[in-house]
């Protein structure tokens, strides 16, 4: 089963395949993650570490 974005809210070619690019890119802020039972995917999320204006480390 293919899920994603359809119709009005469906996200250009590009972006989808830059977003890709960056969750595998280990040099890329942008980490993901899966949730999965028995083989299954349930579930997608996605991260990013950027500098912050009220702290010194990488905020999330």
């Amino acid at each position: 089963m293919l899920c994603g974005r359809r119709g009005r809210t469906a996200l250009p070619e590009t972006i989808t395949r830059t977003t890709w690019t960056r969750l595998l890119d280990p040099a890329e802020p942008v980490h993901g993650l899966v949730a999965e039972r028995d083989g299954m995917l349930l579930g997608l999320g996605h991260y990013l570490s950027h500098h912050s204006t009220i702290q010194v480390e990488p905020n999330c």
